[in-house]
């Protein structure tokens, strides 16, 4: 899947096999360094596509925040990955928790987080993933400017 040079687009997952492969193909032609912000309601598959795409970068070890907000694997590629379900991070967060863990390369995701209010200083691409029934999703992608 290449991004459309257009803002917005959506794509319809018949399948979790599905719904990795776009994940998948997504981070082929993603540049890095690159923050990715997902929305969704619970159990939509925020959390799924985050570990597809660790899975693509050879990390297993992506889970929902149980204990900790925020996780960092280190490989070829160096993954963030933040889940604020359970917290909301105060505004300092980004500067004091976030930040020291970019190193390049790396790729950043962020479920249930505003877009709007960290000064990642890179491309940003939002995720919504909206459940139609059973295992169909819309995966709807916004670029951010």
């Amino acid at each position: 899947m290449t991004i459309p040079s257009k803002n917005h687009f959506k794509v319809r997952s018949s399948s979790p096999e599905a719904t990795c492969k776009t994940a998948c193909d997504l981070v082929t032609n993603l540049s890095i360094p690159h923050a990715i912000f997902f929305k969704g309601d619970v159990g939509a598959g925020k959390t799924f596509f985050c570990k597809c795409i660790g899975k693509y970068y050879g990390i297993n070890n992506i889970n929902s925040a149980s204990y900790s907000m925020v996780s960092f694997s280190e490989g070829n590629i160096n993954v963030i990955h933040c889940d604020f379900f359970r917290n909301t991070p105060n505004p300092n967060f980004f500067y004091e928790e976030i930040e020291p863990l970019l190193k390049m390369p790396w790729i950043a995701m962020i479920e249930w987080g505003d877009s709007s209010i960290w000064d990642f200083d890179c491309p940003k691409l939002e995720i919504e993933i909206d459940l139609v029934k059973d295992s169909s999703r819309d995966l709807i992608f916004r670029q951010i400017s």
